[in-house]
């Protein structure tokens, strides 16, 4: 299908991408939108499916495991509690595809970042998007900083009030 528009340059998404959404709350959703408006493929995982988004979008909803190993790009989109904490960690990241994307626009403390750091620097990862980590102490906040920033894009890195940098 065409998608060009007059005077704005465009980029060929390789066909048959597929996006892994884990939650489908209402930002998942969204995301899901968007990723069902440029034809991906579109697995999500969460204790909630929604019969509406397997409709409107053609979401198929699977188990954790089977978005991990069939995504090429992961976005995560859950709420932080007991049960979301680390969900994201070394069993997770390793049932990755190599050269995937991982995306975390939840929680910092959904995503063992040392576990995440180790796969960064392995180069399992075509690229990682972080709106925010968590960090105990300034060891874990410079071994960030120390990724280079073509593996690890770091778009704004702070330090949020009650997290020590």
């Amino acid at each position: 299908r065409d998608t060009s528009v007059t005077g704005v340059q465009t980029c060929a998404l390789p066909i048959y991408l597929t996006l892994g959404i884990i939650g489908t709350g209402a930002i998942g959703a969204s995301v899901c939108k968007i990723a069902n408006a440029f034809d991906m493929n579109i697995l999500a995982y969460d204790i909630s499916p929604k019969e509406e988004l397997k409709e409107k979008y053609n979401v198929k909803y699977v188990t954790l495991n089977e978005l991990l190993k069939n995504a090429d790009i992961v976005s995560l989109h859950l709420p932080y509690n007991k049960n979301t904490y680390h969900i994201m960690s070394d069993n997770e990241f390793k049932k990755m595809k190599d050269n995937s994307y991982f995306i975390n626009v939840s929680r910092g403390e959904l995503v063992n970042l040392n576990a995440l750091l180790k796969y960064v620097k392995r180069g399992k990862f075509q690229g990682v998007g972080l709106d925010v980590v968590a960090c105990v102490d300034s060891d874990c906040l410079e071994d960030v900083k120390k990724i280079e920033r073509t593996t690890l894009q770091i778009l704004d890195l702070k330090c949020y009030e009650g997290f020590q940098c």
